[in-house]
């Protein structure tokens, strides 16, 4: 996994804060892309010759040329976004999706901070979303980012440690 080395030296909360920062921009990203591509639309070239003194883009290659340019542009920000996205899933997660704080502390305690710092929930609405009472949420995501920070991301990742 190429993550950034200053990233892999971050506290638990520093790391799932860079992650929520990458997560937006990344739907930032995907969306300003989504939305170029939507107005290119499907234009049939015309079988008729004209003669057109007009500098309009009349086949909508412009649109085309500047989605394009936009996403290589960008490619190293978008790559740089999900690498520190995949890190923080497999902190999550593990590697494999057998592992991490969902293997040491539950789905449930995962699956709250996933919503909460990737898909960019607050807490309250992560707490719904995975069935917690919200008062419960701050002190369980406390623990875990407490355990991620005790036993450190490569471990918690293998899934090994113990929650007690």
């Amino acid at each position: 996994m190429s993550v950034p080395p200053e990233v892999k030296l971050l506290p638990a909360r520093g790391l799932f804060e860079r992650a929520r920062a990458c997560s937006r921009d990344a739907e930032y990203l995907k969306r300003r892309l989504e939305r170029m591509e939507s107005s290119e639309g499907v234009r049939g070239a015309s079988l008729t010759p004209t003669v057109s003194r007009s500098r309009a883009d009349v086949n909508g290659t412009a649109r085309v040329d500047a989605r394009i340019d936009l996403e290589s542009a960008n490619r190293e920000r978008m790559d740089a976004d999900y690498a520190v996205i995949d890190y923080a899933c497999a902190v999550l997660y593990g590697e494999d999706n057998r592992g991490g704080l969902s293997a040491l502390l539950g789905a449930q305690v995962a699956d709250l901070l996933w919503h909460h710092y990737l898909d960019g929930k607050s807490w309250e609405d992560a707490a719904l979303t995975v069935g917690v009472a919200p008062r419960t949420t701050y002190r369980r995501a406390s623990a875990a980012l407490d355990l991620v920070d005790f036993l450190t991301p490569e471990v918690v990742m293998a899934g090994e440690g113990s929650a007690t």
